[in-house]
């Protein structure tokens, strides 16, 4: 029986993928409720990146998290990449309910919160 920090190097493959699959699901759902005027985008980054157009958006969104698993990977042996890569999945998980709790709200008021007709 391996400790946590074996567990999770152990796993870091699977992990990795379930970050780069949530990160397209946000990309996603991001420019869906976008478009609907259901959200606001924070990231002032991002926001410009929509301005130019949803592909742009996407393929840096893509490029940057995949990069970034990338050094998760390459170091998942280490404790400091094992912890950013759970905080990583806390993040996106966050995310997700939210874009649940989103797809609610529309689904019960039928009105986007912040003012989309």
């Amino acid at each position: 029986m391996g400790t946590i920090r074996t567990w999770i190097a152990n796993r870091a493959a699977l992990l990795l993928f379930f970050v780069m699959c949530m990160n397209v699901v946000d990309g996603y759902l991001t420019a869906g409720w976008l478009e609907m005027g259901v959200i606001e985008e924070a990231n002032p980054l991002m926001a410009f990146l929509l301005e130019v157009g949803p592909w742009v958006f996407m393929w840096v969104k893509v490029t940057l998290v995949t990069l970034g698993c990338f050094l998760l990977w390459r170091y998942r042996h280490r404790g400091s990449s094992q912890m950013s890569l759970l905080l990583v999945l806390g993040v996106y998980g966050w995310v997700m309910v939210k874009h649940y709790e989103v797809w609610k709200l529309v689904e019960v008021y039928g009105v986007p919160p912040f003012g989309g007709s």
